[in-house]
């Protein structure tokens, strides 16, 4: 346990707003909504502004307007919301330019499908 000047917590407690713990229950939230490591776009978020302007995962991020991609940068540029970045990326030995604006959006966790089988 670590003693807080007015609380005890545990390594695993943690302290949230109505308005967070809303936004996470309603899955609403801001920015790009797409994630990387290594300038690879590892995950994408469902209706993300990300998702919409067609970014992919496994694109590499070269650029972020203009800039060498960092984290730092990519941080910056998404808590701007409503000033649009433009990704430079590198998909399948082509260079893309795709215009992105960070923005609050509402996602899902998966796409809805129907599958069948010839078996029903």
């Amino acid at each position: 346990m670590i003693k807080d000047s007015k609380y005890y917590k545990d390594k695993w407690s943690f302290v949230q707003t109505e308005e967070s713990y809303n936004d996470g229950v309603n899955q609403k939230t801001s920015g790009f909504g797409c994630y990387y490591s290594g300038n690879i776009i590892k995950t994408m978020r469902i209706d993300s502004p990300c998702d919409k302007a067609g970014l992919l995962r496994g694109d590499k991020v070269t650029h972020i307007n203009g800039e060498s991609a960092t984290t730092k940068i990519y941080n910056s540029a998404q808590d701007n919301l409503g000033v649009e970045v433009t990704f430079t990326i590198q998909r399948d030995y082509t260079t893309k330019y795709i215009a992105i604006t960070p923005s609050e959006y509402t996602y899902k966790q998966s796409k809805r499908q129907l599958i069948t089988t010839d078996d029903g």
